[in-house]
């Protein structure tokens, strides 16, 4: 959605360039149609997700640095069934899965919550341990109010996971095969000074993806994010630091690059303050 009062060419650069992030100053109103717009789009586009796609991915980046932890209460936000919670669903001992659709189906013990089109989640403070925000943020407008309320909600000394595209998945006057109507990526300097604002502690950041390992994905309807080798060789690509940094393509070569982050992030611990 480009606001009516964006739609000149000089309004539209200002997004692709990643100088701002749309949708994250909307209003309430034009909030409320995106919100309505993306509530069952994920589920329709991809359904249930029965061969979850970034199994192996999520185990390097974040769950192998916890392998023998347990977690009282864990959030997954917006994550439709809960089968990226698969490879740790034996350390867990509570589950809440917050989605705006009514149609997933769990694949881990869990309870629903729905989400609030605002951006609030209906928890108070302190509630969870561990929150999983995988895929899911590109799909929402107001991002930044959304990072402050996980921190909100989190216990002090917890973890997040959060995992998002950062580059703008094509234009969005248009539509995108495979991709819901307002979805895209987050541009990774706002994207790290959300995380800052929000108050947000970097564990670890990764830049991942590599775009035409992405794009053989897509053309063989392959998985190579569930294979440890694959994943192990898409760090190493990602790594090098040749790659364009746009965040919309103007070339091919552009393509030719790390599409996405994965962060480890913690809640500070505040100290008390000494008399």
């Amino acid at each position: 959605m480009i606001r009516a009062d964006s739609s000149r060419d000089a309004d539209l650069q200002r997004y692709l360039s990643g100088e701002s992030l749309i949708g994250d100053d909307f209003s309430l109103d034009e909030i409320a149609s995106w919100f309505a717009d993306e509530k069952e789009a994920c589920f329709e586009i991809r359904g249930g997700l029965a061969d979850y796609p970034y199994h192996a991915r999520n185990v390097l980046y974040g769950y192998r640095r916890f392998p023998d932890k347990r977690f009282r209460h864990t959030l997954c936000f917006g994550g439709g069934t809960g089968a990226e919670l698969l490879p740790i669903r034996g350390c867990l001992s509570r589950v809440t899965i917050l989605e705006a659709s009514a149609n997933f189906k769990p694949v881990v013990d869990a309870v629903y919550a729905s989400s609030n089109m605002d951006g609030s989640i209906p928890f108070p403070d302190q509630t969870f341990d561990l929150v999983t925000c995988i895929g899911v943020l590109h799909h929402i407008p107001n991002v930044s109010t959304v990072l402050k309320e996980l921190c909100r909600c989190m216990m002090e000394g917890g973890i997040a996971l959060v995992s998002e595209p950062t580059t703008s998945m094509g234009g969005w006057t248009q539509p995108r095969a495979g991709l819901s109507k307002h979805e895209r990526g987050i541009p990774l300097p706002l994207f790290r000074s959300a995380i800052k604002r929000a108050g947000f502690d970097v564990v670890a950041e990764h830049k991942c993806g590599f775009g035409p390992i992405n794009y053989i994905a897509r053309t063989f309807a392959w998985n190579p994010f569930n294979s440890a080798l694959m994943v192990r060789l898409d760090q190493v690509l990602c790594a090098l630091p040749w790659w364009s940094e746009k965040y919309h393509a103007a070339s091919g070569f552009d393509k030719i690059r790390p599409t996405t982050v994965f962060y480890v992030l913690r809640k500070p611990v505040h100290k008390p303050s000494p008399r």
